[in-house]
């Protein structure tokens, strides 16, 4: 799942994807986070859902 904070990341990669954006705004969250010194982290499965955290 690290691939999920870089900009552009998508796992629904169909032409006709159900899901649309632009792909930024785990980037941004993950930018945003870091500037504050804080963390941030998923956890998950393809299929299944995820978590997300942050502190």
């Amino acid at each position: 799942m690290q691939h999920i904070w870089e900009s552009d990341s998508k796992i629904d990669t169909s032409p006709i994807g159900q899901h649309e954006g632009t792909g930024l705004g785990l980037s941004i969250s993950n930018h945003l986070v870091d500037i504050n010194n804080s963390k941030i982290g998923a956890i998950g499965k393809l299929g299944e859902g995820s978590k997300f955290w942050f502190t």
